[in-house]
């Protein structure tokens, strides 16, 4: 599954959205740490910057 900020890749891409959903439900395991992944808060940082990008560049693109 991918989603993109502005949710355009295809069918299942529900943009930003998407992001917060993932970021909302996903527990790290193992594999996470194994893989050196970024922690949850470097993520929901991450969604907090492309929501502000995407509300410049079009304000009717916005969650």
């Amino acid at each position: 599954m991918t989603h993109t900020p502005l949710g355009g890749s295809g069918l299942g891409d529900h943009g930003i959205k998407g992001f917060q959903d993932f970021a909302e439900s996903h527990q790290c395991s193992h594999i996470c740490h194994e893989l050196h992944l970024c922690t949850m808060d470097e993520i929901k940082a991450t969604i907090e910057q492309l929501e502000h990008q995407v509300d410049e560049s079009d304000p009717e693109l916005g969650v």
